[in-house]
């Protein structure tokens, strides 16, 4: 599964807009909002309706700047082990930074900014790690571990929630589906 996050400033919250989206004031973008996907799952049905969202969004005014970001959300169920948690955190950490340098379009301003204060890289998390610990314990560490809060690149606070997802916060804002 898959949600997504599309901030824009010139924006106005309006939650009877779209149907299944949510929509919330903004507070890091300034005269800002974010409207937040319903779970998706790669349908061509949920691709139409990015396009859709996007498009309309666009025809109410509502522009990207340098504040805006773009957050995705995937579902963690296929993460059944301590050592596939593992994995991945190394794949991440070792190429967070290259993933957040060409995530964007060619050309485009990198958030330098969001990069350094509002998504935070993760470092080495493998100190969590303890011998004989369970995969619940494991992923509630990872969830409340004040080191890998919300705003980290890779972020790890739904897990165990009703969302039970990851998120990747790297992305520059767009409003191109």
């Amino acid at each position: 599964t898959v949600g997504i996050e599309i901030e824009a400033a010139n924006l106005e919250v309006n939650n009877s807009i779209f149907k299944r989206w949510k929509s919330k004031e903004e507070e890091s973008v300034e005269n800002g909002a974010e409207y937040t996907s319903p779970i998706l799952t790669g349908s061509k049905g949920d691709s139409e309706e990015i396009y859709f969202v996007c498009n309309a969004l666009k025809t109410m005014g509502a522009i990207v700047n340098g504040e805006c970001g773009g957050h995705i959300h995937i579902g963690s169920d296929y993460l059944t082990t301590i050592q596939s948690y593992m994995r991945l955190i190394e794949l991440w950490t070792n190429s967070e930074e290259i993933l957040y340098r060409i995530c964007n379009k060619p050309g485009q301003d990198e958030r330098n900014s969001a990069f350094i204060k509002e998504a935070k890289p993760l470092g080495d998390i493998t100190r969590l790690y303890k011998e004989g610990i369970s995969l619940e314990d494991f992923r509630e560490v990872l969830r409340k571990s004040g080191s890998f809060d919300r705003r980290h690149t890779l972020n790890f606070a739904n897990l165990r929630d009703r969302k039970n997802t990851l998120e990747f916060r790297i992305a520059n804002g767009t409003l191109d589906a």
